[in-house]
């Protein structure tokens, strides 16, 4: 099952019959507080206020935004999954803006929604995940739309041992997609001791990226061929001793193009403890 985020949300939280919300009691308003502080600290502000606190039926809790409806999609290939759909408002305004008979205006990556909309909680283990996606404006072309997204996650397992952890992005709906040249970062699997690397990728000749701090191993997994069916990242410690108390990032990027029209991009992420 697939749940929609809209933008803007709505202020009404979706509850399933197998979930406890969480929000209003002295655990979920610690859990939402704590949350709040990560997501502002990651660019990010929100209100305690604007995010709901629920259990599920396994135990695991969610801190996301009011409106968002998150479903546990073990039974199809594991994990956790929302499905977002850009608001083109801003990118297709600035896509209009040179008049006719002028000089053209050079290609930019234009904002589409972003926000840091969950933090998945298993005991005192967490995983926040964030995201971006962009339009090109300005591109040029009446045949095509382009499109970037931009996903990572941060888990961290105070007393415990973090096992593994992943994200992934497809498409919903909407038109079709398909990976532009070298459209997704990382480009390999990487295995090494922490260091800062950047994820990006280079659309129309208009560059994107962003520096984490990669630390043991990086997996990365996609569908064959050039259309978007996914593109996935995990993190794991490879051959290193798991460690108590560690907080580990992962993160990818994809460039993508299609016919004119909106699509909707699903995320999918999960996080295993020892």
């Amino acid at each position: 099952m697939s749940l929609a985020l809209a933008f803007p949300a709505s202020a009404v939280a979706v509850q399933e019959p197998d979930q406890i919300d969480l929000t209003s009691t002295q655990e979920g308003l610690e859990l939402a507080s704590a949350a709040a502080e990560r997501f502002s600290a990651a660019g990010h502000p929100i209100s305690v206020a604007d995010l709901v606190v629920t259990r599920y039926a396994d135990g695991s809790v969610t801190v996301g935004k009011r409106g968002t409806s998150f479903a546990d999609l073990r039974s199809s290939g594991g994990g956790w999954r929302v499905s977002i759909t850009p608001n083109e408002s801003a990118s297709d305004a600035d896509s209009r803006t040179a008049s006719i008979g002028s000089i053209a205006a050079a290609p930019y990556w234009a904002p589409s929604g972003d926000g840091c909309f969950a933090s998945l909680f298993r005991g005192t283990a967490h995983f926040d995940t964030c995201y971006g996606i962009f339009k090109m404006a300005n591109d040029g072309s009446s045949t095509y739309d382009y499109w970037r997204v931009d996903f990572n996650g941060t888990m961290f397992a105070e007393g415990r041992k973090l096992k593994s952890g992943w994200i992934a992005v497809d498409r919903d709906a909407g038109p079709a997609q398909s990976f532009t040249t070298n459209g997704w970062s990382p480009v390999r699997d990487i295995t090494h001791t922490c260091q800062a690397i950047g994820v990006g990728v280079t659309v129309l000749g208009v560059g994107a990226s962003h520096t984490y701090t990669q630390c043991e191993s990086w997996n990365i997994s996609k569908s064959s061929g050039s259309s978007l069916g996914y593109f996935k990242n995990e993190w794991s410690w490879g051959n290193s001793l798991p460690l108590v108390d560690r907080d580990r990032a992962v993160a990818l990027m994809i460039g993508t193009r299609g016919t004119p029209g909106t699509p909707t991009f699903g995320l999918s992420w999960d996080f295993a403890i020892y």
